[in-house]
């Protein structure tokens, strides 16, 4: 079994740094709680296999319990356990389904906020835009809800929409310095 487990962990780390070289104008942006799992999964080895823990439903808290006691939140700063706790009360329990007719050992987890929010935000405008705002997971779902980002809700379902709003309340804003200034939105008074 623990064979399997590092299979998948290092199958799905692969597959992040593939994902990541495709986005690495955007490595400014804190990870989600998918990326933040993988990393403590990989640390983990008290930790049970990530299919196994897909089968759980836990509160946030629950799930820092579970980490804590198996001293798996090492390294990790606040924002970090807030990040992944989140993800993991919003996204599990996964169905039993879902995990066995994955192509790849984590294939079956949800994307996680940082993707949802580069695929569904930096098409329309700069991400400096959201990455510099502070709000709420309820105003940013408030927002998304506004008029100019109705087709957002409209394609993503709950979980996902769940996902993104709770990855922008915790890790927005972004310092200014740290977003690179290519991707920064003009500002009017600048011309």
């Amino acid at each position: 079994m623990g064979r399997w487990r590092t299979a998948g962990i290092i199958i799905g780390s692969i597959l992040l740094c593939v994902a990541a070289q495709g986005q690495e104008e955007y490595r400014f942006l804190p990870d989600s709680g998918r990326e933040v799992l993988m990393g403590v999964l990989d640390r983990c080895i008290k930790c049970d296999p990530v299919a196994t823990l897909a089968e759980a439903r836990r509160s946030p808290e629950e799930w820092t319990s579970y980490f804590a006691e198996r001293e798996g939140l090492g390294g990790l700063d606040g924002r970090q356990v807030k990040e992944l706790t989140t993800y993991l009360a919003v996204n599990f329990p996964i169905s039993l389904r879902d995990i066995r007719a994955s192509a790849e050992m984590v294939d079956f987890l949800p994307k996680g906020g940082k993707q949802l929010l580069l695929e569904n935000c930096a098409h329309c405008h700069s991400i400096s835009i959201p990455a510099l705002a502070e709000k709420t997971d309820i105003a940013w779902g408030n927002h998304l809800a506004q008029k100019d980002h109705a087709p957002i809700p409209g394609r993503l379902k709950e979980s996902e929409l769940n996902t993104l709003t709770s990855y922008l309340a915790i890790n927005m804003p972004v310092p200014e310095k740290e977003i690179p200034e290519e991707l920064r939105e003009p500002r009017p008074w600048a011309h």
